[in-house]
This record gives C-alpha cells, sequence and structure tokens, in this order.
C-alpha cells in the first residue's frame, strides 16, 4: 500500500491534465457551432424545430392509424419547407396525472379512443437558409 502514496501526487497531476484538456476540447466543440457574421455577432450554424406527432390511443388507434404514414406525412411536408428531419423520438408521458387522464379517457370510450403517445421529430436547417427563408417572407409580406 506504501508503494502507491509514491504514485498519488503523480496520478493528481495526470487527472488534472485529463480535466484541463476536456473542457478544452468541449469549448472548441461549442465554439465550432457558432459563426462569426458581418455585424459582429455569433449564430449558430443549424436552426432546430421540434415537432410533436400525436397519434390516438385505444381500439381507434390501434386498427385506424400508421404510424409510419404519419411520420412520412410531417417529414415530407417539413422537407419542402426546407427543414431536414434530423432525429425521430417516442414521445410517452411521464406525468402520473396525464396517465391517469388517459386512462380514465379510455375508460370513458369504452376502449374506443384516448389522447396517446406519439412522435416528437427535430428537423435542423442551415442557418443561412433559415435567414434567406425569413428575408423572403418578409419580402412577400410587403
Amino acid at each position: 500500500m506504501s508503494g502507491l502514496a509514491g504514485y498519488l501526487p503523480i496520478l493528481v497531476i495526470i487527472a488534472i491534465i485529463v480535466i484541463i484538456v476536456m473542457i478544452v476540447k468541449k469549448g472548441k466543440e461549442d465554439s465550432e457551432d457558432l459563426v462569426y457574421t458581418d455585424d459582429d455577432e455569433f449564430r449558430q450554424k443549424k436552426i432546430n424545430k421540434i415537432v410533436r406527432v400525436s397519434l390516438p390511443g385505444g381500439l381507434i388507434g390501434a386498427l385506424g392509424v400508421n404510424p409510419r404514414y404519419a411520420l412520412e406525412h410531417i417529414i415530407v411536408k417539413y422537407n419542402a419547407a426546407g427543414w431536414n428531419c434530423h432525429q425521430i423520438i417516442p414521445h410517452t408521458t411521464r406525468n402520473l396525472f396525464i396517465m391517469l387522464l388517459q386512462v380514465l379517457v379510455l375508460i370513458m370510450t369504452i376502449g374506443l379512443w384516448t389522447f396517446g403517445a406519439g412522435y416528437l421529430l427535430l428537423f435542423e436547417m442551415d442557418s443561412t437558409n433559415y435567414s434567406k427563408k425569413k428575408k423572403n417572407e418578409a419580402e412577400e409580406d410587403k
């Protein structure tokens, strides 16, 4: 045990160096997401948007809804507007009150329908395209 005690200061110094390198590397990664513009501002390279696709639950949702079609419809709509789908996340509630309300609605409708889960879609767009899109919308409004 006493043999390892001599290495303790060296291990502490190595740990501090590793932490400093990780912090510096993280700072560089964060700055890569920003772009320096003409008007002395930093802007993000990407603009993000989150869209929730709600799907009905119960017997109606189980038999009458195609989740793939619902997702494809939304993705095509946003792709036409210049957005790219970056990630699809299943959306479920973790709120006890909402879960109880869903069960209550399901019971009241005899198992036919309840508001249910769905998906969260993360869309992204280059900030240059987003700026052009906003500028074109402003010109159309005039």
